[in-house]
C-alpha cells in the first residue's frame, strides 16, 4: 500500500476500512511498547498495554481530535492504562537492587555500551513521570508541546521535570551525563 499521511489513514478507518488501522499500528507499535516499558518495567505488560491502547484508540477513533497528532493521543491512552496497571498491581519485593559503584576515574574507562547501560539503569531509577518525559523527549524526539499533551500537564512542567530528571541523572551517573 502507498504511504499516506496519518489524517488520510484515519479517515479511511473512520469510513470503514479497518485494514487501514494496521498502518497506524505499524507506524507506532514499537515506540508505544518502549514507552509503556519505561513505565511498567515489564516487557510482557508493556506489550499488553500497548495492544489495549491500540484497541481503545480504534474503538474511540471517532472522538479523536485531529488538531493533535495521533501519536500524542495514543500515547496518552497508553500512559493512563500503564499507570492504572501499576496502581492495581501487587507490589513485589525487590531482590538485591542493583547499586552503581563507579567513581569518576573508573567511569571514564567504561566503554560506550557500559556507559549507555549505566544511563539506562539510571533512567529506570527515576520516578515514572521523569522517566516518561526523558523517554518522550530524548528517545522519541517529541517536542515539549507534544509531551505536555501526552502527560496532561503544562509545557512549563515538562521543562521543569526534564531539568530535574537531568539533574538526578547527573548525580547518579557521576560525570557521564553533562
Amino acid at each position: 500500500m502507498k504511504p499516506m499521511d496519518e489524517q488520510t489513514t484515519i479517515q479511511l478507518v473512520l469510513s470503514g476500512d479497518d485494514a487501514a488501522y494496521g498502518i497506524l499500528i505499524e507506524q507506532h507499535q514499537w515506540g508505544l511498547i518502549r514507552f509503556c516499558f519505561t513505565i511498567t518495567h515489564d516487557a510482557d505488560q508493556a506489550e499488553d498495554i500497548a495492544q489495549e491502547a491500540f484497541i481503545r484508540a480504534y474503538n474511540q477513533l471517532s472522538n479523536y481530535d485531529p488538531s493533535f497528532r495521533f501519536s500524542t493521543w495514543l500515547y496518552r491512552i497508553a500512559r493512563n492504562l500503564a499507570l492504572n496497571h501499576i496502581r492495581l498491581a501487587t507490589p513485589l519485593p525487590l531482590d538485591g537492587q542493583l547499586e552503581l559503584q563507579a567513581d569518576n576515574d573508573h567511569t571514564q574507562t567504561l566503554d560506550r555500551e557500559a556507559r549507555e547501560a549505566q544511563v539506562r539503569w539510571a533512567v529506570d531509577q527515576l520516578p515514572e513521570h521523569y522517566r516518561s518525559v526523558i523517554h518522550l523527549h530524548y528517545w522519541d524526539h517529541q517536542p515539549y508541546v507534544a509531551i505536555a499533551a501526552v502527560m496532561g500537564i503544562p509545557e512549563s512542567t515538562v521543562k521543569s521535570w526534564l531539568y530535574r530528571a537531568r539533574q538526578q541523572l547527573k548525580e547518579t551517573c557521576h560525570g557521564i551525563i553533562n
